[in-house]
């Protein structure tokens, strides 16, 4: 298994010595996008960073209920155009607190990014908002699944997916905001699936 961490503008190495450190004891790290009309401004910084020191990286979106869905897929497009397309983006999908993206903002972001770009996407969720919130769809089971569950020893399923691509089993580590395991090769088509 393949350890991992959180890199945004509020929870990042913040010096050389920090991203060795990590480097030590995990294998890759999952960068922040941005979330509603914004960029996070560590992007960039977190990314090359991350090449340097050898870590894996992926990326996530956080969707946002308040804003626009497709015009959160169009910043999203913008900001990652000169990043190696063969890292995979992940939409973060969760209805908590006052974000609450619903099953049509999820339906709008994909259908956009799709739509100008072929970049992989998976699915970052946990159970309680994929059931509650976009309603148990089993329309996104092809794509690669985050899934946060830090309940149970081997996380539960749903939505018609079959296995997960990484598994979020601690939602706080004090250094790196979280602990996940990846138990899957991480050389995944970089062709999207259509849904």
């Amino acid at each position: 298994m393949k350890k991992g961490f959180l890199a945004y503008q509020l929870n990042y190495p913040k010096t050389d010595e920090a991203w060795q450190k990590m480097k030590l004891t995990h294998d890759f790290v999952c960068i922040k996008v941005g979330q509603g009309k914004n960029v996070d401004s560590q992007l960039l910084n977190n990314l090359t960073k991350a090449k340097q020191f050898g870590l894996h990286s992926f990326l996530f979106w956080y969707l946002d209920g308040r804003y626009d869905a497709s015009a959160q897929a169009e910043t999203c497009i913008k900001a990652i155009e000169n990043i190696d397309p063969n890292i995979m983006l992940f939409v973060d999908f969760e209805i908590y607190g006052i974000y609450k993206p619903t099953h049509e903002n999820l339906n709008n972001f994909f259908a956009r990014f799709v739509s100008k770009n072929n970049r992989l996407l998976g699915i970052y969720t946990n159970s309680d908002s994929w059931i509650n919130g976009a309603g148990n769809t089993t329309n996104y089971s092809s794509h690669p699944l985050w899934v946060a569950d830090w309940h149970n020893a081997e996380p539960v399923l749903f939505g018609g997916w079959q296995n997960w691509f990484i598994w979020q089993h601690k939602d706080k580590d004090t250094e790196t905001g979280f602990t996940a395991e990846l138990i899957q090769d991480w050389n995944l088509p970089t062709k999207q699936v259509d849904l």
